[in-house]
């Protein structure tokens, strides 16, 4: 089975986590960190570092790995053609080094600081997001 290679970023400031709320299907209306697939030639650092600036606005230092995991392209909600592949994930720690809190609204609903203890009432992405927060 072929394998999507994923990274994403997980930074918490103030009892609060940055988080997106996706704006395509069939995550749309879903909240998630910011999150994407790792492009040609690119490391998951890379790609982590580069998705946390597209969707949020921010610039990132990586603290270290948070999570990593291997899910079904269905459960990532991702694009219909990697439904049926396997998605390897790794969501770093990031420390917020500069720039400042947007997101492009062709491409998300929208990105904020959630209150940690209120991120389990929102509608995630996916149960394999919940393990971040505890």
């Amino acid at each position: 089975m072929d394998k999507v290679k994923a990274a994403g970023i997980y930074a918490e400031k103030a009892g609060k986590v940055l988080m997106v709320q996706e704006k395509h299907e069939p995550a749309n209306g879903l909240w998630c960190v910011p999150l994407g697939h790792v492009d040609n030639l690119e490391s998951f650092q890379q790609a982590a570092i580069r998705e946390g600036k597209e969707e949020s606005g921010y610039d990132f230092e990586l603290e270290g790995l948070a999570r990593e995991m291997v899910i079904s392209g269905r459960e990532f909600k991702g694009m219909p053609e990697d439904f049926d592949k396997q998605i390897e994930i790794k969501i770093f720690k990031g420390k917020v080094a500069g720039g400042q809190l947007s997101f492009d609204p062709s491409d998300m609903l929208s990105a904020a600081w959630i209150p940690k203890d209120e991120i389990k009432f929102l509608p995630l992405r996916g149960d394999w997001l919940k393990p971040l927060f505890d």
